[in-house]
């Protein structure tokens, strides 16, 4: 049985077109298919294995054209992902791998990531005293021009943290929605947090939380080219999160002011998620004795930690998640 792979660009360039012999039915395969501008060659992989032969595309590179999937095609798509980059071929490994549930699908534990944002005192005055009881991590993402501002961390504060495990990372420098801003403002926006947190001694944050959790595929992209963060996250609510997941796009559930009726199948999702070896974002806003409309009760608190700890679960941070995720 042959697979044949088929390339065009409608109104210029070459069609490019392979043909694998060695197909079995009734058989999944993992295919990706890579066309590299800066070479001007296209690449297969099949089941991790790279065609001998890269083949030469004289296509233009920049294609206006509609994406096709033939309707001649007699079979089955899992799962269709199209980027618009080169991948590593680390990534390529971790991608076959995720697609047949291997370690590139899971992590060797459930991972737990508690996260807080807005730089509010509660962060330190009630939440930074639980963290160090129970012996766990977590991570805040910060305003850098509101620290020090009455009802907000001071430096001080975040230093302190830091020197205890804790990970403090950055939701931009004023709290502008990232979907308002260009390119040039929200990098210079991301280029002062750093120059803040150098200047007062900590080292400049690697990821950050987008304001008001809006984002899109462009302000996406443009952070991830930049290089000045590893990871981004939004608030999307529940999901399970896996090694091979969009890291500028990493979403969280709300747990400000959790009741306990939400508490319980908050506890009851942390379980499934342990289960698959699978990761998950928690996000607040800061801590009280009796919660509010954005802080989680100290009890609530307590208890998603004892529950994490209770079945195994690692409570991590964001720098940890994402040194993992990039394994």
């Amino acid at each position: 049985v042959n697979l044949t792979f088929r390339f065009s660009a409608i109104g210029g360039g070459t069609i490019v077109t392979w043909t694998y012999a060695f197909v079995t039915l009734n058989q999944w395969y993992h295919i990706i298919a890579e066309r590299n501008i800066s070479t001007d060659k296209i690449n297969l992989y099949i089941n991790n294995i790279a065609w001998p032969t890269p083949l030469t595309d004289a296509s233009p590179n920049t294609l206006t054209t509609t994406l096709l999937i033939s309707p001649t095609f007699t079979g089955y798509f899992d799962e269709l992902r199209i980027w618009k980059r080169i991948l590593s071929s680390v990534e390529k490994t971790a991608l076959f791998n995720y697609n047949r549930g291997l370690n590139g699908g899971t992590f060797d534990n459930g991972k737990l990531v508690i996260t807080f944002d807005d730089s509010t005192e509660s962060q330190y005055n009630s939440g930074f005293p639980i963290f160090q009881a129970q012996g766990e991590v977590a991570t805040m993402y910060n305003i850098s021009n509101i620290i020090g501002t009455a009802g907000k961390l001071t430096w001080a504060n975040l230093i302190e943290m830091v020197a205890a495990g804790l990970d403090m990372q950055c939701h931009s420098c004023n709290g502008a929605l990232f979907t308002g801003l260009s390119q040039e403002q929200i990098l210079a926006n991301l280029q002062t947090v750093n120059s803040a947190f150098i200047s007062n001694g900590l080292l400049a944050p690697r990821h950050t939380a987008y304001p008001g959790g809006a984002a899109n595929a462009n302000i996406q992209t443009w952070i991830r080219e930049s290089g000045l963060r590893d990871t981004c996250r939004a608030v999307g609510g529940y999901e399970i999160l896996k090694p091979m997941n969009n890291q500028f796009g990493l979403n969280a559930y709300a747990i400000d002011n959790i009741l306990s009726t939400d508490l319980t199948a908050l506890l009851t999702i942390i379980s499934a998620v342990n289960l698959q070896k699978g990761a998950i974002i928690l996000y607040s806003h800061g801590v009280s004795i009796g919660g509010s409309a954005t802080e989680i009760s100290e009890a609530s608190l307590n208890s998603i930690i004892d529950h994490a700890q209770s079945i195994g679960m690692d409570i991590i941070t964001i720098t940890q998640l994402h040194s993992i995720m990039n394994n």
